[in-house]
């Protein structure tokens, strides 16, 4: 069997994004990586001076994302739309959940929806900071928290049980 590996980093795209990607017929099997789309702190970031002043802002925390962002999922999910999509696996962070969502929306193959911790960003900024996985469990019904919550002592602290046998400088 042949896997290709594919990278989207839709954050960077302007309007009109030609990315290489799969062709559908393509019989290898295929696994395209989808970077989040520009969130509000990616905004703030790439406009501001005072940057460091602003990196742990508690209005950043999980944020949604910037409506350049949300303009990046319309021109990712044309660039997806032929794709044969089965499963998508993405991170617990907001600005991820939505990323897939917006790019996914009406897809014709219809993918299922994985949540994996694994997959969020260190911890860096407030962006890095998760909301109630309940409120976000909620928000997104038709996706698998199941990787999440299952061995959590407290689903509400996942993030910390999460860091077990990790290294940060």
């Amino acid at each position: 069997r042949k896997y290709l590996f594919h990278l989207l980093n839709i954050s960077s795209f302007n309007r009109n994004p030609t990315p290489m990607i799969p062709h559908p017929n393509d019989s290898s099997k295929n696994f395209v990586f989808i970077r989040h789309a520009e969130s509000l702190q990616n905004k703030c970031w790439h406009e501001s001076k005072q940057w460091s002043y602003r990196r742990f802002d508690k209005a950043f925390v999980d944020c949604d994302l910037s409506e350049d962002g949300y303009d990046q999922t319309e021109d990712t999910r044309e660039i997806v739309k032929n794709l044969n999509v089965k499963i998508v696996y993405v991170s617990p962070l907001r600005r991820a959940l939505i990323t897939s969502r917006e790019v996914f929306k009406n897809h014709a193959s219809k993918p299922k929806f994985v949540v994996v911790p694994i997959l969020r960003e260190k911890m860096a900024a407030a962006c890095d900071v998760p909301s109630d996985i309940n409120l976000l469990m909620k928000e997104f019904p038709d996706y698998d928290f199941s990787l999440l919550t299952k061995g959590c002592k407290n689903k509400l602290l996942w993030i910390f049980e999460s860091f077990n046998d990790q290294e940060y400088a």
